[in-house]
């Protein structure tokens, strides 16, 4: 990352010269988490000293099937056993270090405040990068602005976090690794902590589940969602397994042949091909037929789609190429393919010979006749894709609100929990791919448009 000059504008926006903003309050934090990390190492080196053989058992505890982990990893563990695993003497090495007469006044007050920084989950309502991250606690309801320069430069708005929130002034920061999320796995952290709670004999209230997060802070810190297990599968939007299915005709009469094709909206000339040699129609369908058809998919399921403009309601299932006496048909799956080649058999009849029919596995990375595009082109048609798709998410039935549309489930209290979930998710997405660099719209009018309020989009 480049360095920001002293006389420069302050990245903040504020107009302001950066030495005369931000700078100070950068420099401060930049000292204070120098002067935090070095206690930190000097707890770690002690409890690693006088505690060899309980960190030996606690590696085994943490690491049970494996001595092997990358550095975060390691990094946990560390964190949990000195924070929170109990030495048999009593106390966690954080607080017994805080409590030796030999420590310097200074360091005890940041061991006091590393011992106080508790597990805890929280969502990322606002972030500041390089600054600060506004979190709400996802148990109480809570929220609290915490000091940070490098994780505030990771999170963007929704994320779910797994952290310590350490105590301080003006601002509690964060202390060791944060285990990160998507909004779409808050369900599943939180049945973790129901079970947790449950096995520990403890109330399935916000104060009982806080309490999980402390005795339960190593099964948490090695939990896995479920959802991230399962490898993510393609359908077509109404549902059938995606695959790279292609047929090819010998015609007798192009020219009856292209006044056949030529008949909107089912199918809807589109210009010369790309090598231009030839003609291309795409085949459409009706996109509310084809939801409707569609059956629940597995978790991670990617539904693929296209539309066109003037034609907001149908989506394109295949392309035709008549190029010659050739025509050629591609489509993402099987059953597209059996339309097609029913389509072809009942408009061409003896004008079209089949001359080859493949169905064959789908490369993600180099789909067969994807148009290469400049990056300028691929943004301003991902842009647009993606906003249209969300104006048209608004009115489409989803099995996850009972089968009603967005706006339909807005008026629905029961729905309305699990209609925000979706929303944050979305929003989540967006600015991550913008902050990678992607192109996304602004999605933050969803909320907006069905009725949450303003705090809450805020």
């Amino acid at each position: 990352m480049a360095r920001q000059a002293r006389n420069g504008p302050c990245p903040c926006g504020s107009g302001r010269k950066y030495k005369r903003c931000c700078l100070g309050e950068e420099e401060r934090l930049a000292r204070d988490a120098r002067l935090e990390t070095d206690v930190g190492r000097a707890i770690a080196d002690w409890s690693a000293a006088a505690h060899a053989d309980e960190l030996a058992d606690a590696f085994e505890e943490f690491h049970p099937e494996s001595r092997r982990g990358d550095d975060g990893a390691f990094a946990q563990f560390l964190t949990w056993f000195n924070s929170d695993r109990e030495l048999s003497a009593g106390g966690t090495p954080v607080e017994r270090y805080a409590a030796r007469p030999d420590v310097d006044p200074v360091e005890r007050e940041v061991a006091e405040r590393i011992a106080a920084a508790r597990l805890g989950l929280h969502r990322v309502r606002s972030v500041a990068p390089g600054q600060s991250i506004e979190l709400e606690n996802v148990l109480t309801g809570t929220s609290i602005r915490v000091a940070s320069q490098s994780v505030s430069r990771e999170l963007v708005r929704w994320d779910v976090v797994l952290c310590r929130v350490m105590p301080g002034e003006p601002l509690p920061s964060l202390w060791g690794p944060v285990l990160t999320y998507e909004p779409a796995e808050e369900p599943e952290l939180l049945a973790e902590l129901e079970r947790l709670a449950d096995e520990h004999g403890l109330p399935l209230d916000p104060g009982g589940l806080s309490e999980a997060c402390r005795v339960g802070s190593r099964e948490l810190l090695r939990f896995t969602p479920p959802s991230r297990l399962v490898e993510p599968s393609l359908f077509t939007v109404e549902g059938d397994p995606i695959v790279c299915a292609r047929a090819v005709w010998r015609l007798g009469d192009p020219e009856a042949a292209f006044a056949a094709l030529d008949a909107p909206p089912e199918l809807l000339w589109v210009g010369e091909s790309e090598d231009g040699t030839g003609e291309t129609f795409q085949l459409t369908a009706d996109r509310t037929q084809l939801l409707a058809r569609r059956p629940p998919l597995p978790p991670n399921a990617l539904c693929f789609e296209s539309s066109f403009d003037g034609f907001p309601d149908r989506i394109g299932i295949g392309t035709f190429v008549l190029a010659g006496r050739e025509l050629r048909f591609d489509a993402i799956s099987e059953e597209r393919l059996v339309r097609a080649l029913e389509l072809v058999s009942r408009r061409l009849a003896a004008n079209a010979e089949l001359l080859e029919r493949e169905v064959a596995p789908f490369d993600l990375d180099h789909p067969r006749g994807t148009p290469e595009l400049a990056p300028a082109e691929v943004d301003a048609f991902q842009t647009e894709y993606l906003d249209g798709y969300f104006r048209r998410w608004l009115d489409e039935p989803l099995e996850r609100l009972e089968g009603l549309t967005p706006r339909r489930a807005a008026g629905i209290p029961k729905l309305r929990a699990e209609l925000e979930l979706l929303l944050r998710a979305i929003e989540n997405r967006a600015a991550r791919a913008r902050r990678e660099g992607s192109a996304w719209p602004d999605v933050g009018w969803l909320w907006e448009e069905l009725g949450f309020t303003s705090q809450l989009a805020a």
